[in-house]
Parts: C-alpha cells; structure tokens; sequence
C-alpha cells in the first residue's frame, strides 16, 4: 500500500507541475500581448499591422484555452505485475506557445 501511494502521490505532483506550468506560461504570454495593447493604446499610434498580428496571436492562444491539453499515462511493463509504475508524458502542443514568441512578429509595442 505503501508503495502505491507513493506513485500515486508522485504522479499527482509530476500533473500538478505539468498543469502549473501551462497555466503559467499562458498567463505571461497573455500579459505581454495586454501591456502591448495598453501602451499601443495611450500612444494611439498603432498600425493594421499591429492589430493583425494582436488579432493573430490571439487567435493562437484559442485552442490551448478551448480544448483539453493532452497528457499520456504510460503503465511500466516492466515493474512488477501487482503493482505497475505509472508515469507521465506531456503531450501539449508547444509549437503553438512557441509561435507566439517567433521574432518574426515585431510590432512598435514589444517588450525590446
């Protein structure tokens, strides 16, 4: 029992670190896009091109708010039969957070 526990109880932080981090990284990426908009805002010089790449970079941060991010349980075969160790294996799609920092999107407003 001890030992089940202690899987469960280190799988349970591994998820809980997965799912810090995620929501962590989300909510910078965010705030960098509001500080942007506020300062585009106050200047009240901005371009169409800065509001579509806003609009883009919104559009991006959609499907990571709107759909279950994946994570795999995966069962040690080669453990003991009574008692399989469990891990995790983060499948999220980190492309898309990535994308939301390419250096190719430059407007008057980055943090630079």
């Amino acid at each position: 029992i001890r030992k089940i526990q202690e899987v469960a109880n280190d799988t349970r932080q591994k998820l809980s670190i997965i799912v810090r981090d995620r929501t962590e990284n989300i909510k910078d990426k965010v705030a960098q896009i509001t500080a942007q908009l506020k300062r585009a805002r106050q200047d009240g010089e901005f371009f169409e091109n800065d509001l579509k790449e806003w609009s883009d970079k919104l559009k991006k941060f959609q499907p990571l708010l709107t759909k279950q991010q994946k994570i795999k349980i995966n069962v040690d075969k080669n453990s003991i039969p009574f008692i399989s160790k469990i891990s995790l294996h983060d499948l999220s799609n980190d492309s898309i957070l990535q994308s939301l920092t390419d250096p190719s999107y430059e407007t008057n407003y980055d943090d630079d």
